[in-house]
């Protein structure tokens, strides 16, 4: 082998900042790059917000100057009267009786927790449930014990000396803590959590059972060999049965139902009006970002003798900026428009009618590449008459049908309709429900049904019997 020299011509895509900057914020969320624009605005001097209104909205600085001077010399005596300025009735007196001044008085009493958890969950229950001043504090301790599956990580003892109560105190206040909401909750092992919820249940054979075996081996238990533990137990194998069935439907990690995170609030990004017949998609201009350039301080930096460096360079990050959000917000009207175009049936006639539609479609009618509807459809969402949708709900796989192709979400709709229209003491397999969507035209597998139904959260056949009363979830929007 030896070195040699090639010449070739070739196109290569430079990923200029600002092409990176218009990517980035193409796959932002409306919060986020309100807050991006935020911080932005903060920092750069050559950004304003843009009011929709012609005026710059800046003051010139000379007449600034002048009525801060004017505000200066109003008091020659240098002094603020509250009385001349009507402030003096702002500011009372205080007095001994304040609840601020209170010693006994919290002020986070009324506050709201920044989060929801097991914590909160149990400090609600510990504040109304009558404990002295010492069990509420060891109550409380014990609540701040706790992980993410409910477990009391801390030693009681410990927990005990630090606030200066007897053992027994200790122990009687976490059994009380055990058998709140959600019960089970503070125990330091599997066992007692287990055992814990099994003490709130009605006192029959089958509990009394699962208390031993609980109690007893749970390796055993976990083996679940029936006979073995009704040998250890000295029990029948059928109550050692009926009690294995009631462990099972304990929780393990009582903190896992109580939920920790935050609320987290969805703003559409896009409006579906409806104008001379036909359903239009136009971005919502109350939480849109719209900036400007400050022409006061570009008009001084264009006049001034010698420009400055970092001037310079805000000045051009603020067009930069403006640009590319010039840029998505066109992308994202363009592609909303073009999902829209494809989905007038279902805005008419409901989740039925959807369209199968994915990632190519778009992208070749919009002319951009299937990475860039990807970004354009994340974290976005259409407020619409059927609801607040995301964008990527209206993408869903095509299952072969006589008249050409149904979407995965019709025919999810479909399923539901024929087990709510369904005689509840005979209901429909999934054989039979594939079976008549089959003879619908449309080409659906057993398999695919059962996966489409528990995707709804609605139960088999079997449990559906009887029950008049079920409620199938809506699909996942």
């Amino acid at each position: 082998m030896r070195a040699s020299l090639q010449l070739r011509l070739g196109q290569q895509l430079a990923m200029t900042p600002q092409l990176r900057q218009a990517i980035r914020l193409l796959q932002l969320s409306v919060q986020e790059l309100q807050q991006e624009v935020h911080q932005v605005l903060e920092s750069n001097v050559m950004l304003l917000a843009d009011d929709g209104s012609s005026e710059s909205g800046e003051t010139d600085v000379a007449e600034a100057t002048a009525e801060s001077d004017d505000n200066a010399n109003a008091d020659d005596s240098g002094d603020f009267d509250l009385d001349h300025d009507g402030l003096a009735d702002d500011w009372p007196e205080s007095s001994s009786a304040d609840n601020w001044q209170d010693s006994g008085f919290d002020i986070m009493e009324n506050m709201a927790a920044a989060e929801g958890g097991i914590r909160e969950h149990l400090l609600w229950q510990i504040r109304l449930s009558g404990f002295s001043a010492d069990e509420q504090a060891v109550a409380e301790a014990i609540a701040d014990g706790l992980n993410d599956d409910g477990y009391l990580t801390e030693s009681l003892d410990d927990i005990c000396k630090a606030l200066e109560v007897d053992a027994e105190t200790g122990e009687r206040v976490l059994h009380r803590v055990q058998a709140m909401d959600p019960p089970g909750v503070g125990a330091r092992n599997l066992a007692e959590c287990l055992a814990a919820q099994l003490r709130l249940l009605p006192p029959s054979r089958k509990r009394d059972v699962a208390l031993e075996l609980v109690q007893a081996d749970l390796e055993q238990l976990v083996r679940a060999d029936a006979e073995k533990l009704a040998q250890q137990l000295g029990r029948s194998v059928d109550d050692v049965r009926a009690a294995l069935d009631l462990v099972r439907s304990l929780n393990p990690k009582p903190g896992t139902a109580v939920a920790g995170q935050k609320t987290e609030y969805v703003i559409p990004d896009v409006l579906l009006v409806k104008r001379e017949g036909r359903w239009r998609a136009e971005l919502n201009a109350a939480v849109t970002p719209r900036l400007k350039l400050n022409e006061q301080y570009a008009r001084m930096l264009r006049q001034a003798a010698t420009r400055s460096p970092q001037m310079q360079a805000q000045l051009q990050e603020a067009r930069w900026l403006i640009r590319s959000l010039s840029v998505r917000n066109d992308t994202l009207i363009r592609v909303s428009q073009a999902i829209v175009d494809r989905q007038q049936a279902y805005f008419d006639q409901g989740e039925t009618a959807m369209s199968p539609l994915i990632l190519r479609d778009i992208a070749e009618e919009v002319e951009l590449h299937e990475s860039t509807v990807s970004r354009v459809t994340a974290n976005k969402y259409l407020h619409t008459h059927r609801g607040t949708l995301s964008l990527k709900y209206f993408f869903s796989s095509q299952i072969p049908a006589r008249d050409g192709g149904r979407s995965s979400v019709a025919v999810r709709a479909l399923i539901r309709r024929l087990i709510d229209q369904e005689n509840s003491s005979r209901p429909l397999s999934d054989q039979k429900i594939a079976a008549i969507l089959t003879d619908e035209g449309i080409q659906v597998a057993r398999r695919t049904v059962t996966k489409y139904r528990e995707s709804m959260r609605i139960p088999a056949s079997y449990d559906r019997k009887g029950s008049g009363n079920r409620r199938p979830s809506s699909p996942e929007r």
